[in-house]
């Protein structure tokens, strides 16, 4: 599935199974191995990533990210009709 949204501010979200945005929250899904992933901000300051305003995965069980998934999926469909 691949798809584009148009949001009310002007913003178009690309969406696949293996990446998606939902709730400013980025999920992803290595292709490879299968482990599925968050992006969050960190939380401590003084990690790197932190200081230079990056991004660190979490991992997430398979099931979290299906959910999700479905959740974003029903959403494009909704945006559709």
């Amino acid at each position: 599935m691949k798809k584009f949204i148009r949001t009310a501010q002007g913003f178009t979200n690309y969406i696949s199974d293996n990446e998606f945005v939902l709730n400013d929250n980025s999920y992803e899904r290595d292709e490879l191995s299968g482990r599925c992933f968050i992006l969050n901000t960190p939380s401590g300051f003084y990690t790197k990533a932190a200081r230079e305003g990056g991004l660190v995965k979490q991992r997430i069980t398979n099931e979290r990210y299906n959910e999700a998934l479905i959740v974003c999926k029903a959403m494009l469909q909704e945006a559709a009709d």
